[in-house]
């Protein structure tokens, strides 16, 4: 086997998993009421590209402090820290290692 076939196996193995949690999600009662209470669009987000050149967006910009007073912000971060990551409309969000950076892309 080849180091690329083994990447896109493990690729296509998170793709599954993540479709999984989100219809899981969808029928949670208790994830649907806090996914109903984040207003996404009010976060400020940042178009970038990461290494690679591939788009994606981000808050706060890079070397800024986020708006610790919006909370739209703040309850995303509680929500990606407590799942390891998100996923609502078609994106998936995460957190970057310093814990305060959120980043999201299509799913």
């Amino acid at each position: 086997m080849s180091i690329e076939f083994l990447i896109k196996l493990r690729d296509a193995s998170q793709m599954i998993a993540d479709a999984a949690n989100e219809e899981l999600e969808k029928h949670n009662p208790t994830t649907k009421t806090a996914q109903t209470n984040i207003e996404y669009e009010k976060i400020l987000w940042v178009k970038v590209k990461n290494q690679k050149g591939e788009p994606y967006q981000r808050y706060p910009a890079y070397q800024q402090q986020p708006d610790t007073t919006n909370t739209n912000y703040l309850a995303l971060v509680e929500k990606i820290k407590k799942d390891n990551y998100h996923r609502h409309d078609g994106l998936k969000y995460w957190l970057f290692q310093d814990k305060t950076t959120i980043g999201r892309k299509p799913a």
